[in-house]
């Protein structure tokens, strides 16, 4: 979960929104983005969508994750493809 700690990060939103959009606590947030609890495929999915990050980005390389990141930035939207 380090690249959706990034794509948050860059998105400034804080983990309360997001967990709040989860409707989970911040700390079952924060023990998913360490890696210390388990993600589910729906959370997952629920994650990117509130991010508007398309999930498979986040299995890319580091320079094909950061070159999307950063060119996500400068666009309102990604489309999921």
């Amino acid at each position: 979960m380090d690249r959706i700690k990034v794509v948050r990060q860059h998105r400034k939103v804080s983990v309360k929104e997001i967990s709040n959009h989860l409707g989970i606590s911040t700390s079952a947030y924060y023990a998913k983005e360490r890696g210390a609890r388990a993600t589910t495929i729906d959370e997952l999915e629920t994650i990117c969508i509130y991010l508007d990050f398309p999930p498979y980005y986040l299995y890319q390389s580091v320079d094909a994750f950061y070159e999307v990141l950063n060119n996500s930035l400068s666009n309102t939207m990604l489309a999921f493809q």
